[in-house]
């Protein structure tokens, strides 16, 4: 992790001090005003104790985990506590729950331990055998000392047992409720539970003119808006509009107003490299791939370690079936930064494509240790694994990617598709388990629709993109793609039609572009 210091390692799992902690200095002398040096001091060692408790707290999330065969990657502690990173979340809601109750569970076990040594000093203090200990003990104040731990303990376990997630208690009440309602319900009545427990503890900080606490209820607030991928995605574009106009365009693939607001960015002085890698994106999913080109060369020109730069160059290349190429710029773009799940990604896709299966896979696992959320991640993975006959592996993988991104890992950009290109078998069992679950999404017909148009399917897409349509009749990459579908069997009249009503649909420019060009196509010419 950027910004920390790799302190030691727990069962394989890196343990890290970010550099925020040392805001903690200033705030805790601050806040307790402490007399003399003495007592500054005893302040410090009190909150150090207090953060390798918290660090005791995330080892016990460690062990429970390592219980269960899930590897922790690293744990962070920072100005607001800690957290350990798994390499992947149960599959299973027991695993879940125990997990999450092993951490509030140490806090206990150390709290209970504590309040032995204070009834142990309290013995030596009124032993007369003992004076000498007793008056050592007192020096440094060492009943004031365990009896603040213990309360920080307590403290510690009785508030992240609280319902508001992500915190241990909000996960345990989220597992509990997916026992009994299911994992959609469980994420909405958790969402309804957490913010405003959140936003009350964050105004309750504010009262109390605490920033800490402030902090520590909007950042809760924000990762419970995580549940759900729709309101959370929402909210990121909120922000985008107001921090960065382009990006917003680029999120929404409204990839012509992007590249304005790119291009009017890159008019400052001096150019921007990362406006020239998000122009080259955007360039890239309008298959404008020479001016992508450019513009990843002009952000390598001013910055040569923009790593996103080198990593889309490798993405350029690969599609160009330049594959040693690809595989120089995906190392480089490792080298500036090792811990950059995509690069990794890429190359175990690169790897895959040329049949070296085991360091695809390798590439790929080690992506997702970096990024375990990635839904993307474990999209790809299920692939490699369902081409390598590991099928429940494949279909263990798939269900993650659903879970953590239902409605986003079924549509795909028409770039992509070509990683999907030879997996037909694989899409059909992927997308049958998604109906499953969201019977009436109309993204999972397209998406099926859309893998079965690029392997020439075109009877079982076109049924697809009717069943889409008849669930979302505005949607206009439903006719345009069903268009494409008519188009190569032969039936430019229906082809036509549909291409028309693409264009009267269309919200973007670039879609009523495409639109218009493929209509042209099949339509006749004017004599």
């Amino acid at each position: 992790m950027k910004w920390s210091l790799l302190v030691g390692k727990f069962w394989g799992a890196e343990i890290r001090l970010h550099a925020s902690l040392l805001l903690l200095i200033p705030y805790t002398l601050l806040t307790f005003r402490p007399n003399d040096l003495s007592g500054a001091l005893r302040v410090l060692l009190l909150i150090a104790a207090i953060f390798a408790c918290v660090a005791l707290h995330e080892m016990g999330h460690t062990l429970a985990a390592r219980l269960y065969g899930i590897q922790v990657t690293s744990i962070v502690l920072w100005p607001l506590g800690g957290f350990a990173n798994l390499s992947r979340r149960p599959e299973k809601v027991l695993p879940d729950l125990v997990i999450a109750a092993a951490g509030p569970l140490t806090n206990l076990v150390i709290f209970a331990g504590l309040l032995v040594l204070v009834v142990g000093e309290r013995m030596i203090a009124f032993s007369p055998a003992l004076a000498d200990l007793s008056t050592l003990l007192e020096r440094y104040d060492a009943f004031a000392f365990l009896v603040g731990l213990a309360i920080a303990n307590l403290s510690l376990a009785l508030f992240n047992l609280v319902p508001i997630y992500p915190l241990d208690g909000g996960q345990i009440t989220r597992g509990l409720l997916n026992l009994v309602v299911g994992e959609k319900r469980a994420d909405v009545i958790m969402i309804i539970l957490s913010l405003p427990l959140a936003l009350a503890l964050a105004l309750y900080g504010f009262y109390a003119g605490d920033i800490v606490i402030i902090l520590t209820g909007v950042l809760m607030a924000l990762a419970s808006i995580t549940l759900n991928a729709r309101l959370f995605n929402n909210l990121t574009l909120i922000l985008l509009y107001f921090a960065d106009r382009g990006g917003y365009h680029l999120k929404r693939s409204d990839f012509d107003p992007a590249i304005r607001e790119f291009t009017k960015a890159l008019q400052s002085t001096p150019p921007r490299p990362g406006a020239y890698v998000s122009r080259a994106l955007a360039h890239m999913n309008l298959f404008e791939l020479e001016q992508a080109r450019a513009d990843i060369e002009r952000a390598l020109a001013i910055d040569p370690n923009n790593f996103l730069a080198w990593t889309l160059r490798g993405e350029l290349l690969a599609l160009d079936r330049q594959y040693q190429p690809a595989l120089e710029s995906y190392n480089r773009a490792i080298e500036i930064r090792p811990n950059w799940s995509v690069a990794f990604l890429d190359r175990g896709s690169l790897h895959q494509e040329q049949g070296r299966l085991a360091e695809a896979l390798a590439d790929i696992d080690h992506s997702l240790e970096l990024a375990p959320g990635a839904a993307i991640n474990h999209l790809l993975r299920s692939i490699l694994r369902y081409q390598m006959g590991d099928r429940d592996g494949s279909l263990r993988d798939a269900d993650q990617a659903l879970r953590y991104a239902p409605h986003w890992m079924l549509v795909f950009p028409e770039i992509f598709l070509d990683n999907l290109k030879g997996h037909l078998n694989w899409a059909l069992e992927y997308y049958w388990r998604a109906l499953q679950r969201m019977p009436k999404a109309y993204q999972a017909y397209q998406g099926r629709a859309d893998v079965c148009r690029v392997h020439g399917r075109y009877e079982w897409a076109i049924a697809d993109y009717e069943r889409a349509i008849r669930l979302a009749p505005r949607q206009a990459e439903l006719y345009l793609n069903r268009g494409q579908a008519y188009q190569q069997m032969g039936q430019p009249e229906r082809a036509a039609k549909d291409y028309a009503d693409a264009a009267r649909l269309a919200r973007r420019a670039h879609l009523r572009r495409q639109a218009a060009a493929l209509l042209s196509q099949v339509s006749p010419s004017p004599a």
